[in-house]
């Protein structure tokens, strides 16, 4: 099955309703599950690169080659490759839905979130995400209302928020990203 088309059932219910919380049980996660799942946002970015031109028809291997050749790269070479054979194996049909795919079996796999318990933190980061997004529209000059409605279409709860927020602060793509993953995270890590 295709992941894109599953994408807006599973942000809608893993997304962030209230302050970042949604409604049920809260499954608290530890100080190292929440550190490693930070760590899969940062390679879920990577990830959405790697499946854009993927979904463009590079190949793996062509893949490996630039980011093995270009400058000043900062990440290991070999953590980039696992993440390239790990959008390989996925299918999705858009770049946003690899990532949200990586983020998922990246936190599975490495933090050893179980499904259940991954769909708070799923939709903190697509709204980090969505910040992050927002943040290089501002930079590009796109109006805000623009890049409400160009992000409207994932899906993600509370868009118009992020993007209000985001048009609003001075802060580096990296720290928009951040403080949008920890401020919707703070109410799901166990204390």
């Amino acid at each position: 099955m295709r992941i894109g088309r599953l994408l807006g059932v599973l942000v809608l219910a893993g997304g962030c309703s209230t302050a970042g919380a949604p409604n049920g049980p809260r499954p608290p996660y530890t100080e190292a599950e929440h550190l490693t799942m930070t760590k899969c946002v940062g390679l879920s970015n990577l990830a959405l690169a790697i499946g854009a031109v993927k979904l463009r028809g590079a190949s793996a291997e062509e893949l490996k080659e630039r980011y093995a050749e270009a400058p000043d790269q900062p990440i290991p070479a070999a953590v980039t490759d696992e993440v390239i054979d790990g959008v390989f194996r996925l299918e999705a049909d858009s770049p946003y839905a690899y990532s949200v795919a990586y983020f998922a079996s990246c936190s599975e796999q490495v933090a050893q979130i179980s499904g259940e318990r991954l769909s708070p933190a799923q939709g903190c980061m697509s709204q980090a995400n969505m910040a992050l997004a927002a943040r290089i529209s501002k930079e590009r000059g796109t109006p805000q209302e623009t890049e409400v409605q160009n992000l409207a279409q994932y899906g993600v709860p509370r868009t118009k928020e992020i993007v209000e927020r985001v048009y609003a602060q001075s802060q580096s793509p990296g720290e928009t990203q951040t403080d949008a993953w920890e401020s919707c995270m703070a109410p799901f890590r166990a204390p």
